[in-house]
């Protein structure tokens, strides 16, 4: 998105003591010219406004009292939406502010509540929690009994804005994204396609799938886990590392899955930074494990390959563990990437022309780590899915 002009992804906060709104601060990390943008990933397409509404109305909520909170009183911001998995399509929607002080008043009304319930030990009146049905380790618990208390009223909110769907935003978007990953006319792959070329085989041809069952828990935790590496002040990458960062990516039709994050060395006294890829995960794990796991260090590896870089990193959160978080580095001498570039090509020259010739004989079998649910044995059952 950093291709699209008057884009900016830099952390900025807002005040409230500035707006009258006392002890509230608010932290957006993208402006699209003059419009705050939040971003979001989803489990399934958010196709209308009604979604947003019965769905996802605390991403709504964050967007405006973003806008309510900033000094600029700005009318128009943007939602996006975009699919956790492939295809990943993205939707926009366009936000407009029609009353800031109404806005303002409901970010007040909430603050003095939780003030209230803390003073007096009793969460009773602040409502359901916008992310019960998505989870929650304390309804589990029984110690808030929120699932029982009153849904929080979006009327107020719904009478101070104008939300509409924006296709002509979402054109310019995809736009600018497919020229950032510097599309060619071939298709883009994702590291696990690579790693189990005959499942991509057999979807895009044949139009098997493997069946996907999102958590809309799992996908709090990565937005939650990802906001936090990204702020991180120790980890946080200059938008001159990045620069330069990306303008030494090898050109390959590879899915970015990674992001950034400056590490320090601590053979030179921890004064030299180093910027690598970190891939952010959710497992569903009941315990942290000893070593990282072979489709981590797959991905990583693939990861380094593709931006030239000595070391990367995993970042792992485990929800059923107390929601532990663990970290795993990977490192080698960058000499030992070049086998891994010539590997990578290979594959997708193999993939390519297994697609064009509509054979999948030559492809290489997944590896245990990685079989698609519905393989019995290899490379038998996709064969016969191809071949009947």
């Amino acid at each position: 998105m950093r291709e699209i002009p008057g884009y900016v992804c830099e952390e900025t906060t807002l005040d409230g003591a500035y707006m009258q709104i006392e002890r509230v601060i608010g932290k957006y990390d993208m402006k699209w010219k003059d419009s705050i943008v939040e971003f979001k990933t989803k489990p399934s397409k958010v196709i209308d406004v009604e979604t947003v509404f019965a769905k996802y109305p605390q991403d709504l909520e964050q967007l405006c009292f973003y806008a309510a909170l900033s000094p600029m009183e700005l009318k128009e911001h943007y939602l996006v939406f975009q699919l956790d998995h492939g295809p990943f399509d993205m939707t926009v929607f366009r936000l407009e502010i029609k009353n800031h002080g109404a806005i303002r008043n409901i970010i007040r009304q909430r603050r003095d509540r939780l003030d209230n319930a803390l003073r007096n030990s009793n969460p009773s009146d602040l409502g359901r929690c916008r992310y019960l049905e998505a989870g929650c380790d304390f309804e589990r618990a029984r110690i808030c009994g929120c699932g029982s208390a009153q849904e929080l009223s979006l009327k107020q909110l719904q009478e101070s804005i104008s939300l509409n769907r924006d296709p002509g935003k979402e054109d310019e978007l995809a736009h600018f994204m497919a020229k950032e990953e510097k599309l060619t006319g071939n298709d883009l792959y994702r590291p696990l396609n690579l790693f189990k070329p005959r499942a991509y085989y057999v979807e895009n041809l044949h139009g098997i799938s493997e069946s996907y069952q999102s958590d809309p828990l799992e996908t709090a935790y990565r937005d939650a886990l990802e906001k936090a590496v990204s702020r991180t002040d120790s980890l946080k990458v200059l938008p001159s590392e990045l620069t330069h960062k990306k303008n030494n990516l090898l050109n390959l039709p590879i899915v970015r899955t990674w992001r950034w994050i400056a590490i320090r060395d601590s053979r030179s006294g921890g004064d030299q930074r180093t910027i690598v890829p970190v891939l952010v995960k959710v497992t569903r794990g009941e315990k942290p494990l000893r070593d990282m796991p072979d489709y981590y260090k797959a991905e990583l590896t693939i990861a380094r390959i593709v931006s030239k870089s000595q070391a990367g990193a995993v970042v792992v959160v485990y929800p059923r563990a107390n929601d532990t978080i663990q970290a795993f580095m990977m490192s080698s001498d960058l000499s030992t990437l070049g086998e891994g570039e010539r590997i990578l090509r290979k594959a997708i020259s193999s993939l390519r022309m297994a697609i064009e010739k509509h054979s999948i004989d030559n492809l290489d079998v997944c590896p245990s780590w990685a079989k698609p649910s519905y393989c019995g044995s290899c490379p038998e059952s996709c064969t016969k899915l191809v071949h009947g």
